[in-house]
């Protein structure tokens, strides 16, 4: 995602300037302060996300109640290139985010540098201080992208995305083709524990239900990918294929309440491909759709 806000880059500018953003009125005793994030993603576009915080008013000044602290909104970045990919939070309320960088990033007080040209990164930002707590990365000399994680049951940290050729995750070095789908896993204390080549692509959303794992993307020869992953030989314990032309395939993947699969994603067409998209039975005219 490349991520914009309605009052700048610099969110702390904003809880720093609150009386001249936000301003309480005669009488009232809190504000529904209102600001916004601008996400566009590639392949669907630009996006306005519409947040609404609550603050303090005391003698007509607004005031920051506690819970929605500057700390909060932190900030990092680095001297090139630096995209975050995904967000998600544990039963603790401890965020974690991926994404890739080039040359350097720093969060907070912590570092990392790339191995090359852009290199993966996940970090910790602790539930009860709002601080970061750990970086790590990944990578090769090539182009190194992080796509999805989510936290198992078990507290460990699960990211899947694409390497270009080979890429060390710790002392896991795994190799594949010019883009190859991965999926590795990370203690809770940022250590890598496994990393697994799993096939020309790319692997773009994953999630869990107990102790299964699921992932969602797209493999070379126009397929569509879907299926439960194992999370100690990074292989497939079942999977499900769709054929078409694509840029980005399946890119999004939910449980439903029933114990199915949905999932969503998007479709192209290139010169030489096949002229329709086929899950199963079904299938879709590009022409048509």
């Amino acid at each position: 995602y490349t991520v914009s806000s309605s009052f700048g880059d610099n969110l702390s500018f904003y809880l720093n300037n609150l009386d001249q953003i936000c301003t309480c009125v005669e009488g009232e005793t809190q504000k529904i302060c209102e600001f916004y994030l601008n996400i566009t993603k590639p392949g669907i576009g630009r996006q306005s996300l519409k947040f609404e915080v609550p603050f303090e008013c005391v003698d007509n000044i607004i005031i920051n109640d506690g819970v929605y602290s500057e700390n909060f909104f932190l900030s990092g970045g680095g001297i090139s290139s630096e995209v975050i990919t995904e967000i998600t939070i544990d039963s603790s309320d401890n965020i974690y985010v991926a994404g890739y960088f080039r040359d350097a990033i720093s969060l907070g007080h912590l570092q990392v540098t790339s191995n090359g040209e852009l290199d993966i990164f996940v970090a910790k930002i602790n539930g009860s201080n709002d601080e970061w707590e750990w970086v790590v990365n990944a990578g090769g000399t090539g182009d190194d992208q992080a796509e999805g994680l989510v936290v198992d049951e078990n507290g460990d940290i699960l990211v899947i995305g694409n390497i270009s050729n080979s890429a060390s995750f710790g002392s896991n070095d795994i190799s594949g083709a010019s883009s190859e789908a991965f999926f590795a896993k990370l203690s809770p204390n940022g250590v890598w524990q496994s990393a697994f080549a799993v096939g020309q692509g790319s692997l773009f959303d994953i999630i869990t239900d107990g102790d299964k794992a699921y992932v969602s993307g797209a493999l070379a020869d126009f397929e569509f990918i879907v299926g439960e992953i194992n999370e100690l030989s990074g292989t497939f314990d079942w999977n499900a294929h769709g054929t078409g032309v694509t840029n980005n395939g399946i890119t999004d993947i939910v449980l439903l309440n029933d114990s199915n699969i949905g999932v969503a994603g998007e479709y192209q067409d290139f010169m030489g491909g096949p002229s329709e998209v086929t899950f199963g039975n079904f299938s879709f005219d590009l022409e048509q759709n």
